[in-house]
């Protein structure tokens, strides 16, 4: 019985510590000739913008390897959540979608690396 007990912590306890890694802070669009930056603010707001210039704001929330992100304000606001897979590595954040209704949201999230703003 114990065994069982501790494979099933020991297949547990990864999906939760990797939630709990997404990064907190502002991305940068590396692909991006004007600078397109993603701030995903510790109390689960986000901002995004084009050379310091609102586009939106929302709400996001991460399910294991899931980001939803929910649009709020904003003249690029959409009104539909997106949902992409997410990997952090070498403070570079990448997006694989996984549904969003919103072509040009869905465009820019997997178009390239997102850089941490140092």
């Amino acid at each position: 019985m114990k065994a069982k007990t501790v494979i099933f912590i020991a297949v547990l306890v990864p999906f939760v510590a990797f939630s709990g890694d997404f990064p907190i802070g502002t991305m940068i669009l590396k692909s991006e000739s004007t600078p397109l930056s993603f701030t995903f603010k510790s109390d689960n707001t986000y901002v995004v913008a084009r050379n310091e210039q609102l586009m939106v704001e929302g709400v996001w929330e991460v399910i294991v390897d899931t980001l939803i992100i929910n649009d709020k304000t904003g003249d690029k606001s959409c009104p539909a959540p997106g949902k992409y897979l997410w990997g952090y590595k070498e403070k570079e954040l990448t997006f694989k979608l996984l549904s969003d209704e919103c072509t040009g949201r869905a465009n820019a999230m997997t178009s390239g690396a997102w850089m941490l703003k140092e």
